[in-house]
């Protein structure tokens, strides 16, 4: 499980970082944070 933890956060990351800080929408780096660390710990 702890190699498809850490691909999981990894997809997570890859999957929102392009939408970070675009019109309408409330997502900002710092919100990916909790993901960051959640992956760097697997």
């Amino acid at each position: 499980m702890p190699l498809f933890y850490a691909w999981a956060g990894t997809a997570m990351i890859r999957d929102l970082s392009p939408r970070i800080g675009k019109a309408g929408l409330w997502l900002q780096s710092h919100h990916l944070n909790g993901v960051r660390a959640w992956r760097d710990l697997w």
